[in-house]
């Protein structure tokens, strides 16, 4: 998990725990699982493509077996499921904010894979 890896960091290089906090705690999560989905579905391509030849990476079948993995992707990764829609992007979870005070809170939770609805506070009405 991400609190395990970041723990993990700090106990090796104290010495930038500052600098740490600061870069990983924005976005460290989502570019670590896109790294991961292009590893996982560039090694599983390449698992089932026949190369006894050089390889031309440009090759459309290669990029169209390649991208066909990638829409197969399906884990858990440090920001949460990894998944992908039919055009290739992230099925990302849906945070619901209402603003109260003119501060924002969060109040549920949408997840558009298994279409569950969290909520984690009551709407204030007026």
């Amino acid at each position: 998990t991400l609190p395990e890896l970041f723990a993990q960091f700090v106990l090796e290089y104290p010495e930038r725990r500052a600098e740490a906090i600061m870069k990983t705690l924005f976005g460290f999560d989502l570019r670590f699982d896109t790294v991961m989905s292009a590893a996982l579905s560039l090694n599983r391509t390449l698992q089932s493509w026949n190369y006894s030849e050089e390889l031309q990476l440009g090759n459309s079948s290669f990029k169209a077996a390649l991208f066909r993995n990638i829409l197969e992707l399906d884990f858990i990764g440090l920001s949460g499921r990894v998944v992908f829609d039919s055009n290739g992007d992230r099925t990302p979870n849906v945070l619901l904010y209402q603003l109260r005070n003119f501060t924002r809170h969060l109040v549920g939770t949408y997840d558009p894979i298994s279409q569950a609805l969290n909520w984690t506070s009551e709407l204030w009405f007026a």
